[in-house]
């Protein structure tokens, strides 16, 4: 995703040490919890992040042991612009069986929603100025394209 501020922009917070490592689980607990405001999640939150990330897509079952690939998980699903993931968890057959799900319910898709509102690409300097006239509207999406 890489859409999230670095997770050492917030020294305050009781950052658990595997979201520090694990750049998937900063994004989906960025995207989970308003860290920004200073506050902090409970002491299961990143216990339960990291279970989520762990389930099993098509069965909802946790892989533990690591056996099945990133593809078959929920990980899976943690790249792309944020509001595109937000909108993969919420449409998961299986996100009630999530542990985020279970332990913050409906609140915590509506946080990924709302939140996912927030971010947006890096700026662009080919992509990011005022279009006054259409023809600079086409040149930009030609220079997309």
């Amino acid at each position: 995703m890489s859409h999230t501020p670095s997770i050492e922009a917030f020294p305050k917070a009781r950052i658990f040490k595997f979201l520090t490592v694990d750049a998937k689980a900063w994004d989906l607990a960025y995207l989970s919890w308003p860290f920004e405001k200073g506050t902090q999640p409970d002491a299961h939150f990143s216990v339960n992040i990291h279970r989520t990330l762990q389930m099993e897509l098509k069965t909802g079952a946790i892989d533990l042991a690591g056996a099945l690939p990133d593809s078959a998980k929920v990980r899976s699903l943690i790249k792309g612009p944020p509001p595109q993931i937000a909108y993969k968890l919420a449409t998961l057959p299986t996100i009630r069986s999530t542990f985020m799900f279970k332990a913050y319910g409906d609140q915590w898709l509506e946080a990924l929603h709302e939140r996912s509102r927030l971010f947006r690409e890096p700026p662009d300097g080919n992509l990011d100025f005022e279009i006054k006239v259409l023809t600079q509207a086409v040149e930009v999406i030609a220079k997309v394209r």
